[in-house]
């Protein structure tokens, strides 16, 4: 059997499972009725008379008032389809404007990190006896540094990949 809380006294109230929705429940305890929260009827049944007066719409009385509706429906679908589509060619010529897109971000980044880890490459070949207790310290700024170049390739692919998801 379910159980309810009883908002007067915040008793546990068992009811049956049957009952139908919006029926009440008395609590043994206090003599509360109230109406189990999975009982509440959340939609109210439908109504032609009331819901065409609530919503001022009428039913078509003939087949030009019929073809009347139809149209002005297809005008507003044309509409809506045009305003979308307005708007994806103003968010397209927005996105043109920035300097770099796309895959232009990767190369400039690739560039960066090839033309500041091939000296560094070089340089740490030819003081590689020279450096001593200093080798670790080296190799793992030059290993920062390509993450960085790695961080930046993600976040630039991220990027392009997300301005063009079309």
């Amino acid at each position: 059997m379910p159980y309810a809380t009883c908002p007067a006294c915040k008793a546990d109230v068992k009811y049956a499972k049957g009952l139908a929705p919006g029926s009440t429940v008395t609590c043994p305890d206090c003599d509360e009725e109230f109406t189990p929260p999975k009982l509440k009827q959340t939609k109210k049944a439908y109504n032609p008379e009331e819901d065409e007066d609530t919503y001022k719409v009428g039913r078509a009385e003939s087949d030009a008032d019929e073809r009347d509706k139809t149209r002005k429906a297809g005008a507003a679908m044309r509409g809506a389809q045009r305003r979308e589509r307005e708007f994806r060619e103003m968010v397209n010529e927005r996105r043109g404007s920035f300097w770099f897109r796309g895959p232009e971000v990767w190369l400039l980044v690739l560039g960066v990190g090839a033309g500041l880890g091939a000296p560094f490459g070089i340089w740490l070949a030819r003081n590689w006896g020279k450096l001593g207790d200093q080798k670790v310290f080296w190799i793992v700024v030059g290993l920062v540094l390509l993450m960085a170049v790695c961080a930046g390739l993600t976040g630039s692919a991220w990027a392009w990949l997300r301005r063009n998801r079309d």
